[in-house]
């Protein structure tokens, strides 16, 4: 059979030890000079006539049970195509996010969510129809899953608790499986709330946080009911977090401006000498956007004094993530096979707001009319906001690019509304793999030990 190099294939070398990674496979090897050589001599020759010679056969079918090497009449693009179609289809998994409440207890400088907005989940009538939806959706011995997210949705733990019992019925009624994650900001996760969460099969927390202790301290100010005066929130939530990492899967999500970029490493050495490291708790940084709640038009459109560019803010990525593994976190990888894109592309993959309305896509939380239906009148739909996401494709330009299968043009919302350049729309990582890449393929070997 004549063989060719898979397009997806990336080449790292890193201080005698090189890597061979292809991002639509998921297969990745490291190899030491010599061993590697041999490989990359398979490959060249592939390149060249289609074929190599018998002695080096089965290094080939290696090669090619692994994806390195594909069939020569091998159409990648299409194969990658059709599996993001093929799993944006699949139904046999339900996903619900909810937003029980846009108020929070913390007010960011950032925050992108209508601050004004007093609506709530009604425990009385909207879990009903929350089920009443979901029930529409879920199929028999399918699975369902539940985020909880905000504003801060421990704001409205009554909710959260009530809600999460009525779902878990629905589930078992269909023989489904039943699963549940939250983001929130961790301050209100005492002891007795992590007792009641675990009822309820909560099984991962993303929590966030702002630099080091004292810019964190700044921008993430607990509102004290009693006082009715604003505090840091630091210390209890690493208290929370050290309770919490018992029984939970946590991840730190580090948000990343102008602001704090100097504080992130000091964030990282604070966070290990707290022990956080030791609780097998993962950490990724992330560049904060600007997202606008009142005027579409308006987003993403960055402010100097706040925002990094993704160029910029891979550079520091790449240290940030090399001295959080050093430091005994996991790092989280974006390398790993499966991927099928945004969960707002997915067919069974829905939002719902504090008001009740249904969307597609939680940065679309507060902006008025990116509904496309809601929980009290399920019937009416506005197939336009549904459609747009539905049909969405990757960008054309994208097609060509060898992190297709990975991010698969990304974020489908920045895509839509951003009036930046297409290269600022892209994953850090495309801009930092070379540095990135051994840090997850040593990661995924150390944990396989």
């Amino acid at each position: 059979m004549k063989l060719k190099t898979s397009k997806y294939n990336l080449f790292v070398a890193k201080e005698q030890e090189n890597f061979l990674l292809n991002t639509y496979s998921g297969s990745a090897v490291n190899l030491r000079d010599k061993e590697f050589k041999k490989l990359k001599e398979i490959l060249d020759d592939i390149d060249q006539s289609g074929e190599t010679t018998p002695e080096k056969k089965v290094i080939a079918e290696f090669l090619l049970k692994q994806g390195f090497l594909v069939p020569f009449d091998k159409d990648e693009l299409e194969h990658v195509l059709n599996y993001y179609n093929d799993t944006r289809k699949d139904t046999s998994s339900l996903s619900i996010l909810i937003a029980p409440t846009l108020k929070c207890n913390m007010k960011c400088f950032y925050c992108y969510q209508d601050r004004d907005n007093k609506n709530n989940l009604n425990i009385t009538e909207d879990i009903d129809a929350i089920v009443r939806f979901a029930d529409n959706k879920l199929e028999s011995s399918g699975k369902l899953h539940v985020t909880w997210f905000g504003g801060e949705p421990l704001y409205d733990k009554n909710f959260v608790y009530n809600a999460s019992t009525a779902l878990m019925n629905l589930a078992n009624s269909r023989n489904a499986e039943y699963s549940a994650s939250m983001v929130s900001n961790a301050y209100l996760l005492d002891d007795s709330t992590i007792s009641e969460l675990k009822k309820y099969k909560l099984k991962s927390i993303q929590i966030t946080f702002d630099g080091s202790q004292v810019q964190h301290d700044k921008v993430r100010r607990h509102l004290n009911p009693v006082t009715n005066r604003r505090e840091g929130s630091f210390s209890t939530i690493i208290k929370n977090i050290k309770n919490a990492a018992t029984f939970f899967d946590i991840t730190i999500r580090v948000n990343v401006s102008q602001h704090n970029l100097n504080g992130v490493g000091t964030l990282i050495d604070e966070l290990a000498f707290e022990g956080i490291a030791e609780k097998g708790i993962q950490i990724y940084f992330h560049p904060v956007y600007n997202y606008n709640t009142t005027n579409a038009k308006a987003d993403y459109t960055p402010n100097e004094k706040i925002h990094l560019t993704v160029q910029n803010f891979s550079e520091l990525e790449s240290q940030w993530l090399n001295s959080a593994k050093e430091k005994g976190f996991k790092i989280r990888d974006p390398f790993k096979y499966g991927n099928s894109g945004c969960s707002a592309v997915q067919k069974n993959s829905y939002m719902i707001e504090s008001n009740g309305h249904v969307k597609k896509c939680s940065n679309d939380i507060g902006k008025p009319g990116t509904a496309f239906t809601s929980i009290t009148s399920p019937d009416h739909v506005d197939t336009h906001n549904l459609d747009i996401w539905e049909n969405y494709q990757p960008e054309k330009e994208c097609k060509s690019c060898v992190f297709l299968p990975l991010c698969y043009s990304h974020c489908p919302h920045r895509n839509m509304y951003s009036p930046e350049e297409k290269a600022d729309k892209c994953p850090s990582f495309k801009y930092n793999w070379q540095n990135t890449v051994p840090l997850f393929l040593e990661q995924r070997k150390d944990l396989s030990v």
